[in-house]
């Protein structure tokens, strides 16, 4: 199951309310589906790292990536995530539609240059 992560930069000092808002808001569905009804991408798991001026989200998932951040896109909108993360940014990035989310993922995304998982080969 693959990676993802993402680092882009905060105003400093901001970690601790970073953490609380992201702790507090609500998730949507974990599984994305075309239109027929077929699963084509679910996160699995995600998890937000800060320190200093710097943020780290890395999100564990399966299938589609793009179509899964279109997903999370349309949620951070739908529950006013990016709007409550914006003071906290030094740079306002244009988040403001999903497919707009996608691209400052992509853009902001870390290469993944090692991944292991549980039963994988050594």
């Amino acid at each position: 199951m693959p990676y993802a992560a993402v680092s882009y930069p905060v105003l400093p000092g901001h970690a601790e309310e970073l953490g609380r808002i992201l702790a507090s808001h609500r998730r949507g569905a974990a599984v994305v589906r075309d239109a027929d009804g077929a699963e084509v991408a679910r996160s699995l798991g995600t998890a937000v790292f800060a320190r200093d001026d710097r943020l780290l989200r890395v999100v564990h998932y399966r299938g589609d990536l793009d179509r899964l951040l279109l997903h999370i896109g349309r949620s951070l909108l739908s529950g006013g995530l990016a709007r409550e993360l914006a003071p906290h940014l030094p740079e306002n990035p244009s988040i403001d539609s999903a497919e707009a989310f996608a691209a400052f993922f992509r853009h902001a995304q870390l290469p993944c240059v090692y991944q292991r998982g549980q039963g994988d080969p050594t």
